[in-house]
Protein backbone atom coordinates (compact mmCIF):
# COMPACT_ATOMS: atom_id res chain seq x y z
CA UNK A 1 0.00 0.00 0.00
CA UNK A 2 1.19 3.47 -0.65
CA UNK A 3 1.46 6.40 1.75
CA UNK A 4 -1.27 8.15 -0.53
CA UNK A 5 -3.17 5.11 -0.07
CA UNK A 6 -2.98 5.08 3.84
CA UNK A 7 -4.03 8.36 3.68
CA UNK A 8 -6.83 8.23 2.11
CA UNK A 9 -8.26 5.04 3.57
CA UNK A 10 -7.30 6.98 7.21
CA UNK A 11 -9.68 10.31 5.87
CA UNK A 12 -12.15 7.69 4.66
CA UNK A 13 -12.28 6.01 8.23
CA UNK A 14 -12.36 9.54 9.94
CA UNK A 15 -15.46 10.43 7.76
CA UNK A 16 -17.01 7.29 8.30
CA UNK A 17 -16.59 7.13 12.34
CA UNK A 18 -18.88 9.49 13.49
CA UNK A 19 -21.54 7.40 11.35
CA UNK A 20 -21.05 4.16 13.09
CA UNK A 21 -19.44 5.81 16.54
CA UNK A 22 -22.83 4.47 17.69
CA UNK A 23 -23.13 1.13 16.39
CA UNK A 24 -19.91 0.10 18.49
CA UNK A 25 -21.61 1.85 21.57
CA UNK A 26 -24.81 0.07 21.31
CA UNK A 27 -22.36 -3.63 20.91
CA UNK A 28 -20.20 -2.50 24.10
CA UNK A 29 -23.51 -2.56 25.52
CA UNK A 30 -25.16 -5.35 24.24
CA UNK A 31 -27.49 -7.36 25.98
CA UNK A 32 -25.00 -9.75 27.37
CA UNK A 33 -24.40 -7.40 29.71
CA UNK A 34 -28.16 -6.53 30.73
CA UNK A 35 -30.75 -8.80 32.40
CA UNK A 36 -33.63 -10.60 31.34
CA UNK A 37 -37.35 -9.36 31.55
CA UNK A 38 -37.84 -12.73 33.70
CA UNK A 39 -34.78 -12.71 36.03
CA UNK A 40 -35.15 -8.59 36.20
CA UNK A 41 -39.02 -9.31 37.26
CA UNK A 42 -38.09 -11.93 39.91
CA UNK A 43 -35.23 -9.70 41.06
CA UNK A 44 -37.87 -6.86 41.73
CA UNK A 45 -40.61 -9.46 43.18
CA UNK A 46 -37.76 -10.98 45.53
CA UNK A 47 -36.99 -6.84 46.80
CA UNK A 48 -40.86 -6.42 47.19
CA UNK A 49 -40.95 -9.58 49.18
CA UNK A 50 -38.08 -8.96 51.58
CA UNK A 51 -39.62 -5.47 52.32
CA UNK A 52 -43.10 -6.84 53.26
CA UNK A 53 -41.95 -9.82 55.29
CA UNK A 54 -39.08 -8.36 56.65
CA UNK A 55 -39.27 -4.83 56.93
CA UNK A 56 -42.63 -3.78 57.78
CA UNK A 57 -44.68 -3.86 54.53
CA UNK A 58 -47.40 -6.25 55.47
CA UNK A 59 -49.10 -2.87 57.26
CA UNK A 60 -49.14 -0.64 54.51
CA UNK A 61 -50.87 -3.86 52.57
CA UNK A 62 -52.78 -4.65 55.76
CA UNK A 63 -53.90 -1.10 55.59
CA UNK A 64 -54.85 -0.52 52.34
CA UNK A 65 -58.54 -0.20 51.52
CA UNK A 66 -59.80 -3.87 50.80
CA UNK A 67 -60.99 -3.08 47.50
CA UNK A 68 -57.76 -0.89 46.19
CA UNK A 69 -55.21 -3.30 47.86
CA UNK A 70 -54.48 -5.33 44.78
CA UNK A 71 -54.21 -1.97 42.63
CA UNK A 72 -52.05 -0.86 46.13
CA UNK A 73 -49.97 -3.46 45.80
CA UNK A 74 -49.31 -2.97 41.74
CA UNK A 75 -48.25 0.57 42.93
CA UNK A 76 -45.65 -0.33 45.79
CA UNK A 77 -43.71 -2.86 43.42
CA UNK A 78 -43.50 -0.09 40.72
CA UNK A 79 -42.36 2.42 42.89
CA UNK A 80 -40.11 -0.34 44.26
CA UNK A 81 -38.69 -1.14 40.96
CA UNK A 82 -38.39 2.17 39.17
CA UNK A 83 -34.67 2.60 39.52
CA UNK A 84 -34.38 -0.78 39.01
CA UNK A 85 -35.55 -0.90 35.88
CA UNK A 86 -34.10 1.85 34.91
CA UNK A 87 -30.64 0.70 36.10
CA UNK A 88 -30.71 -2.19 33.89
CA UNK A 89 -32.66 -0.88 30.72
CA UNK A 90 -35.89 -2.77 31.45
CA UNK A 91 -39.76 -0.97 30.81
CA UNK A 92 -42.19 -1.62 33.39
CA UNK A 93 -45.98 -1.13 32.98
CA UNK A 94 -48.68 -1.15 35.28
CA UNK A 95 -52.37 -2.79 34.38
CA UNK A 96 -51.46 -2.56 30.63
CA UNK A 97 -54.03 -3.57 28.22
CA UNK A 98 -53.31 -5.96 25.03
CA UNK A 99 -56.54 -6.35 24.16
CA UNK A 100 -57.87 -9.23 26.40
CA UNK A 101 -58.22 -7.16 29.37
CA UNK A 102 -55.66 -5.24 31.95
CA UNK A 103 -52.57 -7.32 32.78
CA UNK A 104 -51.51 -6.57 36.54
CA UNK A 105 -47.49 -5.66 35.27
CA UNK A 106 -45.43 -6.30 32.01
CA UNK A 107 -42.12 -5.92 32.19
CA UNK A 108 -40.29 -5.80 28.71
CA UNK A 109 -37.72 -4.86 26.89
CA UNK A 110 -38.56 -5.47 23.00
CA UNK A 111 -39.54 -8.58 22.79
CA UNK A 112 -38.59 -9.95 25.97
CA UNK A 113 -41.64 -10.09 28.04
CA UNK A 114 -42.80 -10.95 31.41
CA UNK A 115 -46.11 -11.07 32.77
CA UNK A 116 -47.50 -10.93 36.32
CA UNK A 117 -50.62 -11.31 37.18
CA UNK A 118 -50.78 -10.44 41.74
CA UNK A 119 -53.72 -12.02 43.73
CA UNK A 120 -54.90 -11.69 47.21
CA UNK A 121 -55.53 -14.73 49.16
CA UNK A 122 -58.21 -13.00 50.15
CA UNK A 123 -59.48 -12.75 45.93
CA UNK A 124 -61.84 -15.50 45.53
CA UNK A 125 -60.99 -15.20 41.78
CA UNK A 126 -57.64 -16.15 42.55
CA UNK A 127 -57.16 -19.27 41.36
CA UNK A 128 -59.22 -17.99 38.09
CA UNK A 129 -56.29 -15.33 37.68
CA UNK A 130 -53.20 -18.64 38.02
CA UNK A 131 -55.15 -20.83 35.83
CA UNK A 132 -56.58 -17.97 32.75
CA UNK A 133 -56.15 -14.92 33.22
CA UNK A 134 -52.14 -15.26 33.94
CA UNK A 135 -51.78 -17.62 30.21
CA UNK A 136 -54.24 -15.20 28.64
CA UNK A 137 -52.04 -12.79 29.29
CA UNK A 138 -48.89 -14.70 28.30
CA UNK A 139 -50.69 -15.54 24.45
CA UNK A 140 -51.32 -12.25 24.06
CA UNK A 141 -47.94 -10.68 24.63
CA UNK A 142 -46.34 -13.57 22.89
CA UNK A 143 -44.18 -14.78 25.81
CA UNK A 144 -43.76 -17.69 28.06
CA UNK A 145 -42.57 -15.03 30.59
CA UNK A 146 -45.00 -15.84 33.44
CA UNK A 147 -45.20 -15.26 37.04
CA UNK A 148 -47.92 -15.65 39.38
CA UNK A 149 -47.80 -13.74 42.82
CA UNK A 150 -49.78 -14.66 45.87
CA UNK A 151 -50.11 -12.10 48.25
CA UNK A 152 -51.23 -13.85 51.97
CA UNK A 153 -53.28 -11.16 53.50
CA UNK A 154 -55.40 -14.20 55.81
CA UNK A 155 -54.84 -17.47 56.40
CA UNK A 156 -56.66 -19.09 53.34
CA UNK A 157 -54.51 -21.89 51.54
CA UNK A 158 -54.97 -22.34 48.14
CA UNK A 159 -53.86 -25.13 45.50
CA UNK A 160 -52.57 -23.74 42.61
CA UNK A 161 -52.95 -27.18 40.64
CA UNK A 162 -50.42 -29.04 38.76
CA UNK A 163 -47.26 -27.80 38.19
CA UNK A 164 -46.02 -28.61 34.38
CA UNK A 165 -43.76 -26.80 32.09
CA UNK A 166 -45.83 -24.28 30.91
CA UNK A 167 -46.78 -23.48 34.51
CA UNK A 168 -46.23 -19.91 35.88
CA UNK A 169 -43.71 -19.42 38.43
CA UNK A 170 -44.99 -18.75 41.66
CA UNK A 171 -43.92 -16.11 44.30
CA UNK A 172 -45.42 -15.96 47.27
CA UNK A 173 -45.48 -13.04 49.79
CA UNK A 174 -47.16 -13.47 53.48
CA UNK A 175 -48.66 -9.97 54.32
CA UNK A 176 -50.59 -11.59 57.30
CA UNK A 177 -50.17 -9.38 60.35
CA UNK A 178 -46.90 -10.40 62.15
CA UNK A 179 -46.13 -10.46 65.81
CA UNK A 180 -43.12 -8.36 66.95
CA UNK A 181 -39.92 -10.13 67.58
CA UNK A 182 -39.86 -9.04 71.45
CA UNK A 183 -43.22 -11.26 71.70
CA UNK A 184 -42.30 -14.11 70.51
Amino acid sequence: MTSEQIREAIEYADRLWPTIEGCFHVLIHSDSSLISSVDGAKEILWIFKDWVENNGGWRDIQNAPSGGREAAIHRLIFLGAKTFTADHNLDMNCEPNNGVGQEDIKISRGNDKTVIEVKLSSNPGCLHGYEVQLPRYSEAEHTKNMIFVLVRVDDREWDLGQRNDNAPDVVMIDARKQVSASKL
